[in-house]
């Protein structure tokens, strides 16, 4: 009689056993999402701080240069307020005296370049007197002799205004009415009176300049 082999016994699984090894898998893959999530919070709360941090420097920093701004375009225009001009009458006559000098100082440091005297246009044009360069403290005095009467009549003195570029390479605009201000551009210039009538002029030093 033939021996029995035994047969290999099947090994069921154990489902409760799965059952713990999926709820542990679960929960270790919650737990990363977990830490996940607040590596993430983490990361923004210290991303809104840096820029909260940053915000303040960011706004002084603005702050600084804007003052540098107003400071440098207030320091050029005191420069350019140093230069100006003025009309010279004889005055036992009072102010219907024709004009007997013209006069443009330069009380600043450094040179006025381009120095302009320019009428209002008429027909177009801006009758002048072209001073070219100025030096620093000095006063220009254009003698304008009988020829005074003659451009009061051009136009009143009311209406001329100086022309010129500063050191800062600025052109610079003073009307007797409209005051200092800050021109992109010369206008288109026409005939020049120093240059037309051969007025001579002459130059002086001035002092208390800054």
């Amino acid at each position: 009689m033939p021996s029995r082999v035994p047969r290999p016994r099947t090994r069921i699984p154990n489902s409760s056993h799965n059952r713990r090894a999926e709820s542990a898998i679960r929960q270790q893959a919650e737990h990363e999402k977990q830490v996940a999530t607040r590596r993430e919070k983490i990361n923004t709360a210290l991303s809104l701080l840096a820029t909260a941090l940053a915000l303040p420097a960011l706004a002084i920093g603005l702050l600084t240069y804007f003052d540098q701004k107003n400071n440098e375009e207030d320091a050029n225009k005191k420069e350019a307020a140093r230069v100006s001009y003025f009309w010279q009458i004889d005055a036992g006559e009072g102010w219907e005296a024709p004009s007997k000098d013209l006069a443009v100082e330069n009380r600043g440091l450094n040179p006025a370049t381009n120095v302009v005297i320019a009428a209002n246009p008429k027909f177009g044009k801006h009758m002048i007197f072209d001073l070219g360069t100025i030096s620093a403290c000095t006063r220009v005095l254009i003698e304008l002799g009988e020829h005074g009467a003659e451009i009061d009549k051009v136009t009143s003195r009311l209406k001329y205004g100086m022309y010129f570029t500063s050191s800062t390479g600025q052109i610079w605009f003073n009307g007797e009415r409209a005051g200092m201000e800050r021109r992109n551009e010369y206008p288109r210039l026409d005939t020049d009176f120093i240059n037309f009538w051969k007025l001579e002029y002459r130059t002086e030093s001035l002092e208390a300049c800054a």
